[in-house]
Parts: C-alpha cells; sequence; structure tokens
C-alpha cells in the first residue's frame, strides 16, 4: 500500500514540476513577445509565483 502512495506521491511532484516549467516557457515567450511590463505577461509571472508556492508547499507536507 505504501508503494502505491509513494507512486502517487511522486506522479503528482512530475505533474507539478512538469505545469512548473510549461508555464516558465509560455511567460518567457510571452515576455518577448509583449514586454516584461505587459498585463498578460505579469498575470503568467503571478501564476507561476502561485504555483511555485504551491508546490514548495506539496513538498514539505511529503
Amino acid at each position: 500500500m505504501s508503494h502505491s502512495i509513494s507512486t502517487s506521491m511522486l506522479i503528482n511532484e512530475r505533474a507539478f514540476l512538469l505545469e512548473i516549467e510549461l508555464l516558465r516557457m509560455d511567460l518567457v515567450e510571452v515576455g518577448v513577445s509583449l514586454g516584461l511590463n505587459h498585463p498578460y505577461t505579469l498575470y503568467l509571472s503571478q501564476t507561476l509565483d502561485t504555483l511555485i508556492i504551491d508546490y514548495q508547499r506539496y513538498c514539505s507536507i511529503t
């Protein structure tokens, strides 16, 4: 049973990391094309910040 829990936690961690990386790539692309002060760039940056904080919280409880 603990093996399935560990696998589940690993999948969740990988999902977090993948989402962070995809959002980071989007942020770089949008920042280059629209500029760093564009509202959408700022929105993506704040979204990425929130996702990273969520990931750090997840890691601290697992």
